[in-house]
């Protein structure tokens, strides 16, 4: 009977007959096949096993009429044969007939046959079933390239499952890597679909690798690595649904990242310009260096640690944590020249922006004395901890609450610190560069 069954199923992946027709061709074979003893539906009497089957039929008659006559009344002989000729109705479940007197023996035999028809399917060759089930295999690519002196490479990273990383080249010339993780059913098959997985496009000064957007999310994803060498010019834009992204070392006229769901990284990086959003997860920026930077989050924490001459820290649900320490002229003639990003504060400062969670902002001793404090909260405490501030408004009431001060030289250099919050706390405290964060 297996065989029967693999031929009707190749013929339906064939398209030679319709999937209704297999199912009935299937359920036409269950039916021929032997069930155990007592088990399946009540089969309707021919005229060729009324005989075989009549001193059974009789028996359970008479045990059913022997029942009724021990919870009731005695009957007549014919009101008995009415009521035990009345068959129970069947039960069709998932396309397995039921009978209710014996529940739980077809039970038992149907649970075997979703296993055989499971079986069945792996072994007709089905293609989407064998892959879920299949194992993981690892395809390596990737290209090498060089660039001119003082040449802008724009390098685009489109994935919809997967992790990026950024950092130093070990050479001079550029890096692009990236291994695809196919599940299949066997190397060859999940090779085919390896080949599918990342289409490269390569232009004078750019470059974009995209990921296929089809099954990704429960048959592979796609690692890349980009290496980049220190002394180019580079604009770097990622975006990934479901991805982490970790940037470490590197320098760059731009950095933009969009994720959907997934941690961003950077660490050490030196950045014109730093634009980084996530819809889940948390955005976090240790020891950076950069002219402008803005990082928002849906739902997520963000946190930035280094030097910004501007700075827009924002989130709907979490915390906003920052520690700045300010620009030295030299670091600040160095940073890559970019493109000004939209929505940034008027002159140098920080906005700090929350819905539900707190803000903890901290400024080193000469950005404390150049700060010019402006706290919000409708329902959480304010706390301005900075050396020889002025405070010159403070207003405390439910729904209401407000601060603002300003450092001995913040009218000349002012360092303006705005952070607001809905339901939680803001606070801003000096921070020693030297100590743990």
């Amino acid at each position: 009977m297996r065989n029967e069954r693999l031929m009707i199923l190749r013929m339906i992946e064939e398209g030679k007959i319709s999937a209704n027709e297999g199912l009935a061709l299937l359920e036409a074979l269950e039916e021929e096949g032997p069930w155990p003893e007592g088990a399946g539906p009540r089969e309707e009497q021919g005229p060729d096993r009324e005989g075989s089957e009549a001193g059974s039929e009789a028996q359970d008659h008479a045990e059913q009429a022997g029942e009724e006559g021990r919870r009731e009344a005695p009957l007549s002989s014919g009101r008995v044969r009415q009521e035990v000729s009345e068959e129970e109705p069947e039960v069709h479940i998932w396309g397995f007939r039921f009978d209710p007197g014996r529940v739980g023996e077809q039970v038992m035999r149907a649970v075997d046959q979703v296993g055989e028809r499971l079986q069945d399917w792996l072994e007709s060759g089905s293609s989407w079933l064998n892959d879920w089930l299949g194992d993981s295999y690892a395809f390596p690519a990737g290209e090498v390239g060089s660039l001119e002196p003082g040449e802008l490479l724009t390098v685009e990273i489109r994935l919809p499952n997967g992790r990026v990383t950024v950092e130093p080249s070990p050479d001079e010339r550029y890096h692009l890597e990236w291994v695809a993780h196919v599940r299949g059913a066997d190397r060859e098959r999940a090779g085919d679909r390896a080949r599918q997985a990342v289409k490269v496009e390569r232009e004078p000064g750019r470059l974009i690798l995209r990921g296929h957007d089809r099954w990704w999310t429960v048959l592979g994803r796609v690692d890349v690595s980009l290496r980049l060498p220190p002394q180019g010019r580079y604009r770097l834009d990622l975006t990934s649904a479901n991805a982490s992204l970790t940037v470490r070392g590197i320098q760059a006229e731009r950095l933009r990242a969009r994720l959907a769901n997934g941690d961003a990284t950077v660490d050490g990086a030196r950045l014109g310009a730093l634009e980084m959003k996530a819809a889940n997860g948390r955005i976090r920026v240790e020891r950076g260096l950069a002219d402008q930077v803005r990082l928002t989050t849906a739902n997520g924490r963000v946190e930035f640690t280094g030097s910004a001459r501007k700075a827009r820290l924002g989130t709907s649900n979490g915390q906003v944590r920052a520690s700045f320490r300010a620009l030295t002229p030299e670091e600040a003639a160095g940073l890559p020249a970019h493109e000004g990003l939209d929505g940034m504060p008027a002159g140098e400062g920080v906005l700090a922006e929350t819905v539900n969670g707190q803000i903890r902002l901290q400024l080193d001793r000469e950005l404390a004395a150049r700060a010019l404090v402006q706290l919000r909260s409708l329902h959480g405490a304010l706390e301005a901890d900075l050396p020889e501030l002025q405070v010159w408004q403070r207003e405390e009431a439910p729904g209401r609450n407000r601060l603002e001060a300003a450092g001995p030289r913040a009218g000349t250099e002012p360092f303006a610190v705005e952070a607001r919050s809905q339901a939680g706390s803001v606070q801003v405290a000096t921070w020693d560069p030297g100590a743990a964060w």
